[in-house]
């Protein structure tokens, strides 16, 4: 049966659930996107403290990095590598642990930094980096040569990241399954609370009958809301009480005024009957 507690649960329920699984993925895109900017302004760091110390001497091109940075990308444990590509897609510098791939085509166009995912060599989620930059020319080399452009991409280990992402995941998902359970114990009984008042209006209607008239509706205790119900009702029982005395009276008069006629009536039967 449809009833307005039933319809109020379901609307109160759907109307704390929508904002509250609404602001869980907003406040997880917000954070996810944050994350992912700093873990990519790291990596564009990175990327162009590899930039600084590359130089072009003649035809080829050194990239003097230090140890720590060397052990950083060639240990088996690496977070990461780098690659370099002539624009043509020849392999010019890479660390130990970069693939042995040619250059895909899509990073043909990287007149801009591109950041995108992968799955590095060691087999680990990664996330890398792609632009393209004219190297230094050495002091050495003669003022007429011309630089190339040289593509640039640098990856690093993004699990951490994802731990991260699956840690705020899990805990907004915790956090909002205990609101939404708290929410459902807690809305049906506030509805029956406060819906107490209607209820007893209702077992109170359910008694009236001819001999109950007199009875009348608290005004004093009810919400506002229920305030004119009430009175509305009580002026209906006023209504009905007053026809039912006036229904009583005029069935007095008429007993009354009806009596010295049937009396006189029975008379003379009865005497007709004794003399025919």
């Amino acid at each position: 049966m449809r009833t307005i507690r039933r319809q109020l649960t379901w609307k109160l329920l759907l109307a704390f659930a929508l904002p509250l699984i609404l602001g869980g993925i907003a406040v997880f895109l917000s954070t996810r996107a944050a994350l992912i900017e700093e873990f990519d302004t790291a990596l564009h760091t990175r990327a162009l403290a590899i930039v600084t110390v590359t130089t072009q001497k003649g035809g080829r091109v050194d990239v003097d990095v230090t140890d720590s940075f060397m052990r950083e990308s060639d240990e088996e444990d690496a977070p990461g590598f780098f690659q370099m590509w002539r624009t043509d897609g020849t392999t010019l510098k890479s660390s130990a642990l970069a693939p042995a791939s040619v250059l895909p085509s899509r990073f043909g166009t990287l007149d801009r930094p591109k950041f995108w995912n992968l799955t590095l060599p060691s087999g680990a989620a990664g996330r890398a980096i792609g632009f393209k930059f004219t190297p230094k020319i050495s002091r050495k080399e003669p003022p007429s040569l011309a630089p190339g452009e040289i593509i640039l991409v640098v990856a690093s280990d993004r699990r951490e990241l994802n731990e991260t992402l699956a840690t705020l995941a899990f805990a907004l998902l915790g956090c909002g399954a205990g609101l939404l359970a708290l929410i459902v114990a807690v809305v049906p009984r506030l509805l029956r609370r406060e819906l107490a008042p209607l209820d007893a209006l209702a077992e109170q209607a359910s008694h009236i009958n001819a001999d109950s008239l007199a009875m009348r509706f608290p005004t004093r205790s009810l919400p506002g809301e229920l305030m004119p119900i009430s009175t509305r009702l009580n002026d209906l029982l006023a209504r009905l009480e007053q026809s039912f005395e006036r229904e009583r009276r005029f069935s007095a008069d008429l007993a009354h005024e009806l009596r010295t006629p049937i009396t006189e009536l029975r008379a003379l039967a009865e005497v007709a009957l004794k003399w025919p």
